[in-house]
């Protein structure tokens, strides 16, 4: 799904971005809708960003809020308008 989201600045990704972005999308998707995913979430982000300094990490966070934005946008019943917050359910995965 992500890959035919490109940066703005045309930049090149390598993997471990790219699976900390669409990973943190995933879980900021998750959370407006109610889902929990924290407890496999954090962990999976915290595996791929190991070794990257705080700058690059930052950098991600405008691509992750947009994509995140614009998911929620197009699966909200009214376009426009986001699915109304939802008390956390906590998904539990092995």
């Amino acid at each position: 799904m992500f890959e035919n989201i490109s940066c703005n600045d045309g930049e090149k990704r390598d993997r471990n971005v790219k699976e900390v972005e669409a990973e943190s999308v995933a879980y900021v998707v998750c959370c407006r809708l109610g889902i929990d995913t924290s407890d496999y979430s954090f962990g999976y982000v915290a595996g791929w960003s190991k070794n990257k300094a705080l700058p690059e990490l930052k950098a991600s966070l405008e691509v992750i809020r947009s994509t995140a934005a614009w998911i929620i946008d197009a699966i909200s019943p009214e376009r426009g308008t986001a699915p109304p917050e939802k008390k956390a359910q906590k998904i539990y995965t092995r």
